[in-house]
C-alpha cells in the first residue's frame, strides 16, 4: 500500500521481508504465508486456502486527490494476529474501512468472509448512554444483553464493571479508551479490526488494555491492527 509519503510497513514478530512496491512483502513463520501484500504481480499461494481466508484485499486501488492505495493485495487467515505499521496518511485506516465495507475501492475488491467487530480510533460513545448501555447496545443477541458485564473476560480485565454506570462525559480519556476497546470484543466475532487501539495511553493504561486484548482473543479469532507507533 502506498500513501502520501511512503508505503506502509507490515510487521510481525517472526519474519519481515520488505521491498519496493511491485515486489513481494511477506510475513509469517517458515513455510507458512500469514499475510501477503503484492504489487503488480499477485501471488497465487496467498489465496490457495480460500476457506481459511478471513479478510482480503485484491489489486486494491483507492484515490482521493492523490493515490492512497495502489495495487495492494492482502490475505488474512484464521487465528492470526498481525499489524500494519506506517506513517500518518499512508492509508492504514483506509485499509480497515475498505475491508469492513465502510468505504468502496476505486478498483479491485475488498471484503471479509465472517462477522467482524471494529475498534475505532476515536471512541464514538453515545453521550446520552452509560458505558454499560453503550456496550449492551452493540450485543447482537438480545438474550445476552441482560448478562452482567463481568461475564466477559475482556470487561473484567479492563475493570469496566467499576464504571459501567457512568456516562462518557464523566470518564477519563483512559476509561473511554477501555470502553471503546471492550465494545469491539463484546460479540465474540471471529474477526476484529483495530485502528490505533493502544494509542494516546500512558504505559500503565497501555499494558492494561493489551492484557484485555489477550484475554479477548481465542484460538480461532483473527485480529488486524494498524498503528504508527511501535
Amino acid at each position: 500500500a502506498r500513501g502520501v509519503e511512503e508505503e506502509c510497513q507490515v510487521v510481525d514478530a517472526d519474519v519481515v521481508e520488505r521491498s519496493d512496491l511491485g515486489q513481494e512483502v511477506r510475513l509469517g513463520g517458515p513455510g507458512e504465508v500469514a499475510v501477503e501484500l503484492v504489487g503488480a504481480q499477485p501471488h497465487a499461494e496467498a489465496h490457495a486456502d480460500a476457506a481459511a481466508v478471513r479478510g482480503k484485499l485484491r489489486q486494491l486501488g483507492y484515490k482521493l486527490q492523490h493515490t492512497v492505495l495502489e495495487r495492494a493485495d492482502l490475505s488474512v487467515r484464521s487465528g492470526e494476529v498481525f499489524g500494519i505499521l506506517g506513517k500518518v496518511g499512508s492509508g492504514k485506516t483506509r485499509i480497515l474501512r475498505l475491508i469492513a465495507g465502510l468505504e468502496l475501492p476505486d478498483s479491485g475488491e475488498a471484503g471479509h468472509s465472517v462477522p467482524l467487530s471494529y475498534v475505532f480510533q476515536n471512541d464514538i460513545l453515545l453521550p446520552w448512554l452509560t458505558v454499560g448501555e453503550n456496550l449492551r447496545l452493540c450485543i447482537r443477541d438480545p438474550s445476552r444483553r441482560s448478562r452482567p458485564l463481568h461475564d466477559w473476560a475482556v470487561c473484567q480485565k479492563l475493570g469496566i464493571p467499576e464504571f459501567e454506570h457512568l456516562k462518557p462525559f464523566e470518564l477519563s480519556g483512559g476509561m473511554r479508551k477501555k470502553a471503546n476497546f471492550a465494545r469491539g470484543f463484546i460479540n465474540d466475532d471471529p474477526l476484529v479490526l483495530m485502528d490505533e487501539p493502544f494509542g494516546a495511553l500512558d504505559p500503565a493504561q497501555k499494558n492494561e488494555i493489551q492484557k484485555g486484548f489477550l484475554s479477548g482473543m481465542s484460538q480461532d479469532r483473527t485480529a488486524l491492527l494498524v498503528t504508527h507507533d511501535i
